[in-house]
This record gives structure tokens, C-alpha cells and sequence, in this order.
């Protein structure tokens, strides 16, 4: 073969085994559609640059819809350039809702997912109304601009009523109000209080936190303290344990506590925890059996009122020398139980129980003296 012919069957090669796949592209391109826009934030019109942007197939969030087989799959996720543009090249035909998410800025669509199934289709369908929809078609460019809302902020202190601060600590911000997806306050504050929607932020070295991007709403802020105790059996000088939630501004329990309303764009300060120590006490004592201390008894301290075991507040097991100690517990009425458990048993070898009543001190001779047998409940 002369080397005319060798280049065009060369040629004729080159061009079947690459125009089969070139065909095959066009077609499967064609059967999507593909979607642009531009993004832009509220505070000021400038571009939202470096976005999240999302296309969720709306029927994959309505309930009825989504028992159907034929739901589209969404795209991968998106970013804007710093332009505020966006493009998604590949998407399968069908309508979908535009998600943004800029840090600072508000996210309501995640936080309706999150409670959508609670509500009926009708009302369903009008939720979802208030975000941008795009229809695509196969073959065809849609386009869906968005705006991204400033959301709101809280900041504050967190501090002890002799003036110092507390740092490392993590507070948090609850949803527990909103009118954003209904009008019946009783509806949406079970749907909130199932949800548990949260957002935290740590306390510096000087005490201050801020916790930004919160959708609007009421909110409750609490602070988490804990303490672990030392249990080194050769030094047992420091047996307590402290655990409690405390609320702004000074609440120890959450129907005390005043709640916060933040709106799209707020920047609220001195939204402040203080932590009341004077109202705050230690209970503690010894665990015997017979007179001799009792390592590793559990002993479980919860409020007169309460249900065991959901009630339970503090538990903290004794050291070698038979001592316990829980810090940090409001004034108030408390059962204490200690147990103690053999190694091999199934059952603890003796159970016993008494009251104590805080007041406006610590109670340090809460002792307990276990039986050879469980006693009576």
C-alpha cells in the first residue's frame, strides 16, 4: 500500500471512530436543558460572589410528588463568580427552585425543608411560591436570578455576677417563634419545637460571642456550662461535677427565660448571659455500705417533682474514699438515689434514697448508707 492510500484510510478511520461519539454527545445534550442567572445581595445590590447556588426539583419537596418515580434528579451545586453569575450547563428537564447561600445572609428555604412535610399540600405549594421557580425545558437555556436577604445577628457577653467572663464557652440561639410559614402561633411553635433549629457561637477570651445569620424569629439564648470531675484516687480532694443550662438574660430554667425577636438585617448587641452564682449551690457527701466507703456508687440528684429516670439532673459516681460532689444546682428541693452494683450481678446489691432541700446554701453532709439489699420502692 502507497502512502497516498495509507493517509486516507487513515483519514476515513479517524473520522468513524470520532463521529459516532460526537453524535451521541449532541443527543444526550440535547435531551437536557440548562439554567443561568445572576445573584444579587439585598444589602446594597452588589453581587453575591462565591454563592452556593442550588436547583432543587420541586417536586422532590412536595409529599405528594415525591412518591412519584418519575422525580428529576437536581444538579451538583453551583458558585457564583464574582460577578454574581452562575450556570448550570446539564439539567434534566422539569421545575425546580433556586437555593442561594451566602455566609450572613439568610437561608429560609433550608429551614422550611426542614418543616414542609408538616403542613398540608395546598399550603405546601404556597410556601414554596415565595422562591424562585425555573421551568426547564430539553434543549433549551432558562434563567432565574435571585437575591440573597441580610440576615439578622446577635451578640453579647457572657459573664459571672462578680464580673468576670466566661470563655470557650458555646451559646445558643433556638428558634421557638416565627410567622414566616404560618399564621397559627399553636401550630408553628410545635413544629419548631420538634425541629430544634439552632445556631451557636463561642465565647472569646474576653467573653463575647456572635452568632450571625439567623432567619427571623424569636429565639431563646442559652449557655451550656460543664465541669468535670477529678477522680484521681490518690488525691481526692475535688469530686464534684457541674452540668446546667442557663438563659438570657438570667433564667435557670427555659419558662424564665426572655426570648429574643430578630428581623432580616438586625445587628442586635448586649444580648447577655449572666451566670448567677449566688443562686447557685453544691451538693455533696459520703457513700457507705455498713459504714465503709463505697468506690464507684452512682449517685443521682434530681429535682422533688420530677420523673425519675427523664428527671434526672446530675449523676456522678463516688471516688475511693466513698465521696461525691455536684456543683452548679439551683435552690430548690432534691431527691438524691445512690446505688452500687457488684461486678457479676445483674441487680444492684443496694439502693437508698433521701430528700435534701437547698436553700441559700451548700449542703456538704448529704450521706447515704446502703443496705445488704435493695430497698423497698
Amino acid at each position: 500500500m502507497n502512502s497516498r492510500a495509507f493517509s486516507i484510510l487513515l483519514v476515513l478511520f479517524v473520522l468513524t471512530i470520532t463521529g459516532r461519539p460526537q453524535a451521541q454527545v449532541a443527543s444526550v445534550t440535547k435531551s437536557f436543558g440548562s439554567v443561568e442567572g445572576h445573584v444579587i445581595c439585598d444589602d446594597g445590590g452588589f453581587p453575591a460572589r462565591r454563592a452556593t447556588v442550588r436547583l432543587l426539583p420541586l417536586a422532590r419537596l412536595l409529599t405528594e410528588e415525591r412518591k412519584k418515580a418519575s422525580v428529576p434528579s437536581g444538579p451538583e451545586d453551583m458558585w457564583t463568580d464574582f460577578n454574581g453569575n452562575y450556570i448550570f450547563s446539564s439539567v434534566q428537564p422539569g421545575t425546580y427552585i433556586l437555593e442561594v447561600l451566602q455566609d450572613g445572609y439568610s437561608n429560609d428555604l433550608e429551614l422550611l425543608r426542614e418543616v414542609l412535610d408538616s403542613f398540608g399540600p395546598a399550603k405546601q405549594k404556597e410556601l414554596l411560591s415565595e422562591f424562585p421557580q425555573v421551568t426547564v425545558a430539553s434543549g433549551s437555556t432558562s434563567r432565574v436570578d435571585g437575591v440573597v436577604h441580610r440576615a439578622g445577628a446577635i451578640s453579647g457577653q457572657v459573664s459571672f455576677d462578680d464580673g468576670s467572663v466566661l470563655s470557650g464557652a458555646e451559646v445558643k440561639a433556638t428558634l421557638v417563634s416565627s410567622s414566616r410559614f404560618n399564621d397559627d402561633d399553636s401550630l408553628t411553635a410545635t413544629v419548631l419545637e420538634d425541629l430544634n433549629f439552632s445556631l451557636e457561637a463561642r465565647t472569646d477570651d474576653r467573653g463575647n460571642y456572635r452568632i450571625p445569620g439567623m432567619p427571623r424569629g424569636g429565639y431563646r439564648i442559652e449557655v451550656r456550662l460543664t465541669e468535670p470531675g477529678l477522680t484521681d484516687p490518690h488525691r481526692p480532694t475535688r469530686t464534684g461535677r457541674a452540668e446546667l443550662t442557663l438563659f438570657a438574660p438570667e433564667a435557670l430554667s427555659k419558662a424564665d427565660s426572655k426570648l429574643v425577636e430578630v428581623n432580616d438585617g438586625d445587628e442586635l448587641t448586649g444580648i447577655n448571659i449572666n451566670i448567677p452564682m449566688r443562686k447557685l449551690h453544691s451538693i455533696g457527701g459520703v457513700v457507705t455500705q455498713h459504714g465503709q466507703p463505697l468506690d464507684n456508687a452512682q449517685v443521682r440528684i434530681w429535682r422533688k417533682g420530677q420523673k425519675a429516670p427523664k428527671g434526672w439532673t446530675w449523676s456522678v459516681p463516688t471516688i475511693s474514699d466513698g465521696s461525691y460532689r455536684i456543683d452548679l444546682v439551683p435552690s430548690g428541693t432534691y431527691i438524691i438515689e445512690a446505688e452500687h452494683f457488684e461486678k457479676k450481678a445483674s441487680r444492684p446489691t443496694a439502693m437508698s434514697e433521701i430528700t435534701v432541700v437547698l436553700d441559700a446554701r451548700d449542703v456538704l453532709d448529704a450521706n447515704l448508707d446502703l443496705g445488704l439489699q435493695p430497698s423497698a420502692k
